[in-house]
């Protein structure tokens, strides 16, 4: 029984990834926000997606292990024994996880050892939902300890007997990174939406270092960085310094970040 759990837990993160994409996919094809994308640039994602489980599923977890023991945080929220209760406490969670996420978010995007690895991402021209697991496998396996670790020393909280509300927190990045027409209007100041995750991965001048959050747009706006969209602002996205997508290989976008820390580490020396 006890191996039948552990198959179950490895291949139910491959399932729900399997079924948001699908869902994804077929609502991109419904409204497009960036109509006729190229279908290389959907499979060198998918054909991406192993790496990027490994890292969520595999390496990721291990590097949990670090995380302070239970009763180690500040603040114990335990409100997980009614569905509203446990709505309530995903949603605080989210919001004190989005701080920490927002600031790690906002050092790859100012720091070149961080943007090295955080560039794969941001290397997409044809955002979609399969964009969601184009993230360099090292990027996925440092986000505990950075974001989790002092996390875990502010915020304790029960896990929820709600698998929706878990599935629909799983369902969230594939969800902002959506190539759907969706305006959220004043909601989108609210929470976050793929046209409000759109203009951060746009090459537009005036929409650079923006939209830093994954959640709530609240640290945006507090720490100046927010740019809400326009009804119908849907830009390009990319990168603008290179041509269209450099990550063309897998060897590249599993060794890139390498080949930039010793270029920095070289010119440092020069």
């Amino acid at each position: 029984m006890e191996l039948i759990h552990e198959i179950l837990a490895a291949i139910l993160p491959m399932l729900v990834i399997a079924i948001f994409t699908g869902v994804g996919l077929v609502l991109e094809w419904l409204k497009p926000a960036e109509p006729r994308q190229p279908a290389r640039r959907i499979l060198f994602n998918i054909a991406y997606l192993p790496v990027y489980l490994i890292s969520l599923v595999v390496l990721a977890p291990l590097l949990t292990h670090w995380l302070p023991s239970t009763g180690v945080a500040l603040l114990h929220v335990s409100w997980g024994q009614t569905f509203l209760g446990a709505l309530a406490q995903t949603l605080f969670f989210a919001l004190v996880y989005d701080f920490f996420y927002y600031w790690w978010h906002r050092a790859q995007h100012t720091w070149s050892p961080l943007w090295a690895i955080h560039r794969l991402h941001h290397s997409e021209r044809a955002l979609n939902v399969t964009s969601a697991a184009r993230h360099h496998w090292l990027e996925e396996t440092l986000r505990p300890l950075v974001v989790l670790l002092p996390l875990a020393f502010v915020l304790q909280v029960e896990p929820t007997r709600f698998a929706m509300i878990g599935t629909l927190f799983a369902a969230w990045p594939f969800f902002i990174h959506l190539n759907v027409r969706l305006s959220l209007g004043g909601v989108g100041r609210l929470i976050m939406g793929p046209q409000y995750h759109r203009v951060h991965h746009s090459i537009e001048p005036q929409h650079w270092n923006r939209n830093f959050g994954s959640f709530f747009p609240i640290w945006d706006y507090l720490f100046r960085t927010a740019y809400h969209p326009k009804v119908n602002e849907f830009p390009t996205t990319g990168l603008t310094q290179h041509d269209g997508e450099p990550h063309s290989s897998a060897s590249e976008a599993l060794t890139a970040p390498f080949a930039e820390w010793w270029r920095l580490w070289r010119d440092r020396r020069r």
